[in-house]
């Protein structure tokens, strides 16, 4: 009798359990039709690590300058991040067969490190960068910003 009820329960506290983590999603005040990070310009915008004073006083020519470079980074990166992407794909097809096979599993992350490593260097070669066209602009932690555009690479999953 109590498993009847227990068995009830459970959609119920599933759906409580979905809404509870997707009203987060929901809870930032629109401005404007945009949502509150938009408020800075172009392609920089979607980088926690730009979110401060001091990039809304910097000039037109230095934003436009680092999203130069930004967009020059992200072409040149674009196409290992998408084998790094594949090969996550790859991985996760790999684990979810009957057998894994362990040594390709190795081979894929010790590629797939290699890659993220690959894209890391470029990341700092782009905030080095960055620091001479606006040496005032206050680029927060390297490792934040790091940290954080490795995350936007995984589709999202880990942003806040």
């Amino acid at each position: 009798m109590w498993r009847t009820k227990v068995k009830k329960l459970v959609p119920v506290i599933s759906l409580l359990a979905v809404a509870l983590v997707s009203s987060s999603a929901f809870s930032h005040s629109q401005k404007d039709g945009t949502m509150p990070h938009s408020q800075m310009s172009g392609e920089m915008a979607h980088h926690d690590a730009y979110k401060n004073e001091s990039w809304q006083k910097l000039s037109q020519e230095k934003k436009d300058q680092l999203e130069a470079l930004h967009r020059q980074t992200m072409d040149e990166t674009a196409q290992t991040r998408e084998t790094i992407t594949n090969i996550s794909n790859e991985i996760r097809t790999v684990m979810e067969s009957a057998q894994p096979d362990r040594d390709k599993l190795l081979s894929l992350v010790q590629q797939q490190e290699s890659l993220k490593t690959e894209v890391a260097v470029k990341n700092i070669d782009f905030h080095l960068k960055a620091k001479k066209i606006a040496p005032e602009y206050n680029h927060g932690s390297l490792m934040e910003m790091i940290h954080s555009h490795m995350k936007s690479e995984k589709g999202g999953k880990d942003k806040k």
